[in-house]
């Protein structure tokens, strides 16, 4: 059971409780997301992918949609429900199995089994030095040198086509609004998600140099009480996106309701 497994400094079954309203509330919050992604991408179809907005936005709501199942599974996995199950299952123990070829040696045959990885310590340092500390570090940089060189380029496009607009420039001096319109939006989607990411390399560092807050170690309660608040902030920065673009996309807006009115007032 979770209490026997972890031996920490907050009281077992006050965790239990804490991890089971979690995942009662992050599954409302996935419905919502899910739900939000599949409007967005039923959206940006409508309006068709010659612009390629479009296409990235489509990408990061299926992006979105990954992460949000990936998440509920990882809290379903590592709730109490689930480990305090009558069940030859660790999701721990789980990560350290591969499947493979096994010779038995009393028949003399070769069947496919899961087999038990020996080296897990080594596993575990190599993955908490990638997972931990190259990789969201690595994607907040990439993160802001892309938001960064997209808004540049919009900016000295939308300038550009601004110089030339004049009165008979109607379709440059709309493709300029677009492109200023569209710079807020993107700036808003990236501080989100480095906001709501910011937490979970903090954990992810602090643990890394206290080896008593990693999975099997003395204080894992108390990391693992932070990390369900972590993975709620994920699910709101998954979920959010695609409230940003029905308030700071006009056209996101005229094209969902439009929808709304084609498939519930039809």
């Amino acid at each position: 059971m979770f209490q026997d497994t972890y031996s920490g400094l907050i009281n077992p079954d006050v965790l239990n409780i804490f991890l089971a309203i979690s995942l009662v509330l992050e599954s409302l919050l996935s419905i919502v997301g899910v739900a939000g992604n599949i409007i967005s991408i039923v959206v940006f179809s409508q309006q068709g992918y010659r612009e390629t907005t479009n296409i990235s936005l489509t990408a990061l709501a299926l992006s979105d949609i990954g992460a949000i199942l990936t998440l509920q599974t990882y809290s379903i996995m590592s709730n109490p429900f689930m480990l305090n199950a009558d069940v030859n299952f660790d999701p721990v123990d789980f990560t350290l199995n591969y499947i493979g070829w096994i010779k038995s040696p009393n028949t003399n045959t070769t069947f496919l089994g899961i087999i038990f990885r020996q080296n897990r310590d080594a596993i575990f340092a190599i993955s908490y030095f990638i997972t931990d500390l190259a990789v969201p570090y690595f994607t907040f940089a990439i993160i802001i040198v892309c938001t960064s060189f997209t808004v540049t380029s919009l900016i000295t496009s939308s300038s550009w086509r601004k110089s030339l607009a004049g009165a008979a420039s109607d379709v440059k001096s709309r493709r300029y609004r677009k492109e200023r319109k569209l710079i807020p939006m993107l700036s808003v989607i990236s501080v989100v998600f480095i906001v709501c990411q910011i937490p979970q390399s903090v954990l992810l560092t602090v643990t890394t140099v206290i080896r008593k807050l990693t999975i099997r170690g003395k204080y894992f309660d108390i990391s693992s009480c932070c990390y369900i608040v972590i993975v709620f902030m994920e699910n709101i920065n998954s979920a959010v996106n695609p409230l940003v673009y029905y308030k700071m996309s006009k056209k996101y807006r005229d094209t969902c309701r439009k929808l709304f009115r084609k498939y519930l007032f039809h």
